[in-house]
């Protein structure tokens, strides 16, 4: 599994800035007023972690898109 992208769908829910992603994956994400997906960063270095914050996000508007390596 390879992460390629990581974005937040707030079309159905909001944030609720609880900030758990934050705390799982500090490197991807920043929590301030609204969640943020951080800029250049290596998906593929941190898939647990993403993985673990799409889980775990209470409003479920983590998204990410995978691509299986063979």
């Amino acid at each position: 599994m390879a992460v390629i992208k990581v974005w937040i769908d707030e079309k159905k829910k909001r944030c609720i800035i609880c900030g758990l992603c934050e705390l799982i994956a500090p490197i991807v994400f920043t929590v301030t007023d609204k969640t943020h997906v951080n800029k250049n960063v290596n998906f593929s270095q941190y898939e647990t972690e993403i993985s673990e914050a799409v889980e775990g996000c209470p409003q479920d508007i983590i998204k990410m898109e995978i691509r299986k390596i063979k």
